[in-house]
């Protein structure tokens, strides 16, 4: 009997990247963005103008300093539930699905909701859902933005509900400060907007890896964005009316394409 050598780490992972990107490639023709190993892509317009993701709000545009959500950074949007900083994702989404381009969200919490979405006005041909369990989240948000597929990506990270008396306590998603910063260069190689939403607590491993930290709060209008920390802009708040987006997770529709298992009904 022949003996297969085994394959090394390296080699695993450079392998299961590139079966990703000819699977995305498959299913949404013409969207891959080619580049030359060890060459990063620019960030920048034709015209010398900064790379960028409206919002889909003016006021919320007008007070970011590219005027939208830099490409290829992380963008770290900290609030407490029903905040508002979801329905902001959701409506940068729907700015770039009409675009033509290809987003992804990564749903740790199986509380993604395809009719809420489409209500944004996001085109659910151009989306893939990634249900990812807490520790599977750094390495599939890694394969998501190497995958050069999407140009926006979200990251729903979700605190872990209470443990039962006596049970193992689960900390939510395992994301470190090193995985982090290894995020940040990744959207830096692949030109890809990092959109992470949380809990400020959630959020701690990601801030220092930001470009750009919002803090969303509720409000009688919709929500209130707060700049925290951006270099190019001192802090401002804005006002937003919108309404605030309702998770409920119920069964995907045909159309909208899933990666990961089956994620239970949460109200």
């Amino acid at each position: 009997m022949r003996r297969v050598p085994a394959m090394n780490p390296a080699s695993e992972r450079h392998e299961i990247v590139e079966q990703l990107r000819r699977d995305i490639a498959r299913r949404f023709p013409g969207v891959m963005r080619s580049a030359a190993p060890g060459v990063t892509v620019d960030a920048r317009r034709p015209g010398g103008d900064p790379a960028r993701h409206p919002t889909g709000h003016p006021a919320l545009d007008a007070l970011l300093p590219d005027g939208g959500f830099p490409a290829g950074r992380i963008v770290a949007i900290a609030g407490p539930a029903s905040s508002g900083k979801l329905s902001v994702a959701l409506a940068a989404v729907a700015r770039a699905t009409a675009r033509g381009d290809c987003c992804a969200f990564i749903d740790t919490g199986g509380e993604f909701f395809p009719p809420s979405a489409a209500a944004c006005g996001i085109d659910l041909d151009r989306l893939l859902v990634v249900r990812a369990p807490p520790r599977a989240v750094p390495r599939a948000t890694a394969v998501t933005v190497q995958s050069r597929a999407f140009t926006l990506v979200v990251l729903d990270l979700l605190a872990a509900p209470d443990s039962a008396p006596g049970a193992a306590p689960d900390g939510g998603p395992d994301l470190t400060v090193a995985q982090a910063m290894r995020l940040a260069a990744l959207c830096r190689e692949a030109d890809v907007t990092l959109l992470a939403l949380g809990t400020p607590a959630v959020l701690r491993p990601l801030t220092p890896a930001a470009a750009l930290r919002l803090r969303a709060t509720p409000s009688l209008a919709g929500t209130r964005i707060t700049l925290d920390r951006c270099a190019a802009a001192p802090p401002a708040t804005v006002e937003l009316h919108m309404v605030r987006y309702a998770p409920y997770s119920l069964r995907a529709p045909a159309g909208l394409r899933l990666a990961g298992p089956p994620a239970g009904t949460r109200r």
